[in-house]
Parts: structure tokens; C-alpha cells; sequence
């Protein structure tokens, strides 16, 4: 019995002991631990502060240099066709070669969208050497500053008219009308184009699943997106000053009601209802000028002209507000 109560004591001190060892120990690692951490956090405050100090000197680096750059005379020549019908690809390519750093694939790739303007955005004596080079092919130029342009104001969408011969009355996709008077009418731009659209559509693809120990085939529907290049029908409207710019895809289904202020001469085609539109707009605006597009579709009721892409049609127009405002056409 004595030699029972000598080893519980025993074994009860070992156990006290090493419930002891064990708290020390735990005791002894959280405080490495939060040694380390405050050392580790200590490395981090140091290096956000070095880094927001280097931070600090490549940004006062930057805003010097972008001083210094604007300091420096602009790069700001763009050569102009004076003439609206575009040179031929022979020329522009022939004028290319003779310009130190370009070639005939920048001529195929910069001159398909030449209506009215060519290039933008050369270097002032890299577009006076294109634009002698032109010269020299027969096709007259002209070197404008970027700051001459006028800037397209955004695109309001066209909805439903009606013609009186004081104004052509806008409604409003919330049923508020109002007037804009005919003099005011500065571009008529109208044509077909190229656009880019993305459809997105559910098709049906087999796939092997797993069904339990099995692999079997299952049918699975998944939506796929694709790029398609289409002809649309372009109308753009531009007021004087370029303040208000208007716009229709005449084959969507929104231009149903634009158009019913044809009444009985409106028809199932887009582009005969957009031939007579514009038929109509430039006989009561005749001070408003024409693109290429809109000049067809008035003279003949031709609306076939079509434009290789919206960068060409775009162009165009904004060659015509410059035309218009350095005085070259009268209004």
C-alpha cells in the first residue's frame, strides 16, 4: 500500500511537471512569435515607406519629363485631300515610296479610308513630305494642325420627324417635340457601311461526361459569340457649329418610325426610304452640305455608294465641318 502512495506521488509530480514544461514551452513559442512578428512588421513599415519614397521621386521624374515633353514643339501635321474624291492606290502608294519610313503596305493600310482625310496624326515635316510627294503624283494636299478639326459632338438617335417648311419637328423617345430650323442644318451625311457586329447565340455541342463508373455522350447547350462584318444604312445629321449631331441606321427596326413622314411614298426597301429622306432634307436645308453618300442619293435617288468602313465615313464628315469652317465651302 505505502509503495502504491509513493509511486501515485511519483507519477502525479511527473504529470505536474510536465504540464508545466508544456506551458512554459507554449508560453516561450508565442512569444518568438510575436518577436517575429513585430520584426517582420517593423521590414514592412520601412520598406512601404521606402517604397512610397521612391514612389514619390519617379512621380515627381514623370511630371518633369511630361513638362519638358509639352515644352517641346507638337507633333501636329495631318495631310488633307483637298479634293473630296480620293487619289487612287497607285498614287498614294507611289507618294508613300518617296517618304523616308513608310512603304506601300502603310499606303494600303492608312489610304483605304482616305475620304477627305489621308493620314492623321504624322509629325509636321513627315506630312509636308507626303503631301509634296502627292503633289508631285497629281493628287493636290493640304497640311492642317490637329487643333483646326472639329470635334463630333455625341450621337443623338433619330426617331420619329415630320417636315414643315419652317423647320423639321424632332420627337423625342419620351414624346416631347421641338424644332430645328432648316438653316441650321450644316452636314447631311448619309451612306452604306461596314460595320462589325458580335451575335451571340445558343448552340448545341456532344460532350463525355461521366456517369457514375461510365463515360457517356451528353448533349449540352452552350452560348457561342461571333464576329460579323454587314452593310448598315448610315444617316448622320450635323446642326451648324457642330452643336448637335443626329443619327439612324436606316435598316434597323427603329427607322420604321423615322420614316413615316414619307406617308404614301414610304416602301418596304431601307434604302429607297433613305434615298427619299434625304432627298427631302436637302431640299429644304439647300445650304447644308453632302457627302459623297448623301450627293447620290440626291442627284439620282442612288443609295448603292458604299463606304469601305466607318473610320471612311466618319472621316469624311469631318472633313466637311473643316471644308465649312477654314471657309473653302460657302453656305
Amino acid at each position: 500500500m505505502a509503495l502504491k502512495l509513493i509511486l501515485g506521488g511519483y507519477f502525479f509530480e511527473f504529470s505536474r511537471r510536465c504540464r508545466l514544461a508544456s506551458m512554459y514551452f507554449r508560453i516561450g513559442f508565442l512569444t518568438i512569435l510575436w518577436v517575429c512578428l513585430e520584426v517582420f512588421d517593423l521590414r514592412a513599415q520601412h520598406l512601404r515607406v521606402t517604397v512610397g519614397t521612391w514612389a514619390a521621386h519617379n512621380s515627381s521624374c514623370a511630371h518633369i519629363g511630361k513638362v519638358n515633353h509639352a515644352a517641346a514643339p507638337a507633333s501636329s501635321g495631318i495631310t488633307w485631300t483637298k479634293d473630296l474624291d480620293p487619289p487612287s492606290t497607285e498614287q498614294v502608294k507611289n507618294a508613300f515610296r518617296q517618304v523616308p519610313g513608310l512603304t506601300e503596305m502603310d499606303a494600303h493600310t492608312l489610304g483605304k479610308d482616305a475620304f477627305g482625310v489621308l493620314v492623321r496624326g504624322f509629325e509636321l515635316d513627315r506630312a509636308e513630305a507626303l503631301k509634296s510627294a502627292l503633289e508631285e503624283q497629281g493628287a493636290p494636299a493640304e497640311v492642317v494642325d490637329e487643333a483646326a478639326l472639329m470635334e463630333l459632338p455625341p450621337a443623338r438617335q433619330l426617331t420619329r420627324v415630320s417636315f414643315t417648311p419652317e423647320a423639321r419637328r424632332i420627337d423625342d423617345l419620351l414624346g416631347r417635340s421641338f424644332p430645328l430650323e432648316w438653316k441650321n442644318i450644316l452636314v447631311i451625311a448619309a451612306g452604306r457601311t461596314r460595320l462589325t457586329d458580335f451575335k451571340t447565340e445558343l448552340v448545341e455541342r456532344v460532350k463525355v461526361v461521366r456517369s457514375g463508373k461510365h463515360l457517356v455522350p451528353k448533349v449540352v447547350r452552350e452560348s457561342e459569340t461571333r464576329e460579323e462584318r454587314k452593310d448598315y444604312l448610315l444617316l448622320e445629321i450635323v446642326t451648324r457649329g457642330a452643336a448637335l449631331r443626329y443619327r439612324s441606321m436606316a435598316d434597323r427596326p427603329e427607322a420604321l418610325l423615322l420614316f413615316q413622314c414619307l406617308g404614301e411614298w414610304r416602301g418596304k426597301d431601307p434604302a429607297g426610304n433613305l434615298s427619299l429622306f434625304v432627298q427631302d432634307l436637302a431640299k429644304f436645308a439647300p445650304a447644308a452640305v453632302l457627302n459623297h453618300g448623301a450627293f447620290f442619293m440626291r442627284e439620282n435617288g442612288d443609295p448603292s455608294f458604299s463606304y469601305p468602313s466607318q473610320t471612311a465615313f466618319y472621316r469624311e464628315i469631318t472633313w466637311l465641318l473643316w471644308m465649312v469652317s477654314s471657309g473653302r465651302v460657302q453656305r
